[in-house]
């Protein structure tokens, strides 16, 4: 089991460029990838989302980048530019009437002069360094959410225990209910028709309250809902790393029907107290689910 809630951060530094990445999520129902790259590291998006996918199925996942490049760029002069600036600075100084004597310092300032001319980052040496701090980024991304799935199944394998024995207790407070039902009706009957009872009415009577019983029996209920319980408790022992959070949240959406039926048939002193216990662990488990990748 594996939660849809993480956070991983890896970097790499080096003598040409420094790369820091953070990856964020938090639960969704589908893969919602939120990508910030520095537009020069554009190019990797599509195959940073590739790496990504392989590893998560669903979530709202959010990658930052944090890139510098520390390489000393090609500079090179216009020199179109700066045959001008220096000519119009010789007519500047005849037209003065002073002596003309070239400032390099000066005309350096002039920005335009200066062609910087970085390195394409477009190579195989560093896509690779980047998709390498990524796949560590996602290493520690992943394991944060394998962790949080462990207290997430722990907290499950607790709820279904807490289940069955209230399932349990139930089950056992109907077999006696019913048959107190049933002899209650047939006493009230019989004390109502007194002596003028028939043996016909008599059968008629007993097949009635016999029908009205089986109504509101909660065998069905029970049976399936202890298989749903049990199917749950097979999905979350699964070893495998395979989503499985929209199957969990269905067999929720079963469990919790047929425990509102089995309370609106069965409701009594007695299993009253149980009911609500499979209720609140239901709830408490369906609200859980909903982080479960």
């Amino acid at each position: 089991m594996k939660s849809m809630t993480g956070f991983g951060k890896a970097s790499h530094y080096s003598d040409e460029f420094d790369i820091e990445i953070q990856l964020r999520s938090v639960n969704n129902r589908f893969l919602d990838m939120k990508l910030y790259l520095p537009n020069e590291l554009s190019f990797l998006d599509i195959q940073a989302r590739k790496m990504i996918q392989e590893k998560i199925s669903r979530g709202t996942l959010e990658l930052r980048v944090n890139y510098r490049d520390k390489r000393l760029p090609n500079a090179t002069l216009d020199f179109n530019k700066l045959e001008m600036y220096n000519r119009l600075s010789q007519q500047v100084a005849s037209y003065l009437e002073i002596e003309y004597t070239p400032d390099i310092d000066k005309i350096l300032e002039n920005n335009d002069l200066i062609i910087m001319e970085n390195e394409d980052l477009d190579d195989t040496q560093f896509s690779d360094s980047f998709m390498s701090v990524l796949a560590t980024a996602l290493d520690l991304h992943q394991k944060m959410a394998m962790q949080e799935g462990e207290s997430m199944n722990a907290f499950f394998r607790s709820s279904i225990t807490k289940m069955l024995n209230a399932l349990l207790e139930i089950e056992e407070y109907f077999i006696e209910h019913k048959a107190e039902i049933h002899d209650k009706l047939k006493g009230r009957v019989l004390e109502l028709f007194n002596d003028h009872l028939t043996e016909e009415n008599e059968k008629r009577i007993l097949l009635e309250t016999a029908i009205y019983i089986d109504k509101s029996d909660v065998n069905e209920e029970i049976t399936r809902l202890r298989n749903h319980i049990n199917k749950l408790s097979m999905i979350i022992e699964e070893t495998d790393s395979e989503p499985i959070g929209k199957t969990l949240n269905f067999i929720m959406q079963e469990m919790h029907r047929e425990a509102n039926t089995l309370g609106s048939k069965f409701s009594t002193t007695s299993s009253f107290g149980n009911v609500l216990i499979l209720k609140e662990e239901i709830d408490k488990c369906k609200e859980m689910v909903l982080n479960v990748e």
